[in-house]
Order: C-alpha cells, then sequence, then structure tokens
C-alpha cells in the first residue's frame, strides 16, 4: 500500500479503520472474485454475484516486523470474509468455482493441514498466511522453498 514513517503508524491505522476515501470491504471483494475468476478462466456475468455475499469472520493485524533483506517493519491488516451464497443462483457460483479448483490447473484446493504445511497434495506452494482462512496464527515464519527440477 506504501510507506509511512513509523511513527505514522496511528494516524494511518484511524484512517483505514473510518475508511473514507477506499473502497468498501464489499466493492473490493466483489471486483477481486470477478478480476481472479476471469484470471483462471472462469466466465462469470457479473449479475451472477447477486446470489452471494460476504461475512466478515476475522480480522488479524502482524506487526510491525522486521522483513528478511530490508531495511524496513511491515505492518498487515487481514480481513478474512466468507463467501455466502443467499440464493440457488449463489449456490451454482460456489459449485461453479468448487469444480473449476479440481479441475484446473490454475487453481488449487487445499485442506487446514496443507494450509500449516505451506503445500498441497501435489507440492504447490501455499503462501504463508493462508492459514489465517480458518484461524488466527501462522504456522511459518516464511514460506517454503523453491525446488528446481
Amino acid at each position: 500500500m506504501g510507506s509511512y514513517p513509523n511513527e505514522q503508524l496511528e494516524e494511518f491505522l484511524n484512517w483505514f479503520r473510518q475508511g473514507h476515501g477506499r473502497e468498501t470491504a464489499d466493492q473490493c471483494l466483489y471486483r477481486e472474485l470477478h478480476e481472479e475468476m476471469a484470471q483462471v478462466g472462469i466466465e462469470i456475468q457479473s449479475d451472477e454475484l447477486t446470489g452471494i455475499r460476504f461475512g466478515h469472520v476475522r480480522t488479524i493485524q502482524e506487526g510491525p516486523e522486521p522483513i528478511s533483506g530490508e531495511s524496513y517493519l511491515q505492518y498487515r491488516i487481514f480481513d478474512v470474509y466468507d463467501l455466502v451464497p443467499e440464493t440457488a443462483r449463489g449456490h451454482d457460483l460456489v459449485r461453479k468455482i468448487w469444480d473449476h479448483a479440481v479441475s484446473s490447473q490454475d487453481m488449487i484446493s487445499a485442506s487446514a493441514q496443507e494450509m500449516k504445511r505451506g503445500r498441497d497434495r501435489f507440492g504447490h506452494v501455499i503462501g504463508v498466511t493462508a492459514p489465517y482462512l480458518f484461524g488466527q496464527q501462522r504456522y511459518r515464519a516464511s514460506d517454503p522453498i523453491f525446488v528446481g527440477g
């Protein structure tokens, strides 16, 4: 998002919490879902998103903490939302996403244990923050190393 002097962190957090001058969580989530689905090859019409809503689950805050190899501290806020189907159209959309995850090379599905380990059953890397989807802690300090073939 940007770099700020440490003494301005509280001011920035106050602005962030107020939500003025930026996308709402719902706007961001609908936009991101549409963009990410297009990126992995799921064709949808904007009206297909009308059958879902996003329910806030938890907020996790990390830091400030040093970043390996960098000369700054990082502070991150993760807002976790659940995609909630509210209509038959919403359930169809969720089913479409899951079906694509099973048959596509562009998406993976992973269990909580695989997220903790950092790799799915096929060896795909899962980011260190993925366990925030089901809890409030990281299980690893960084992503697993890549092994070349």
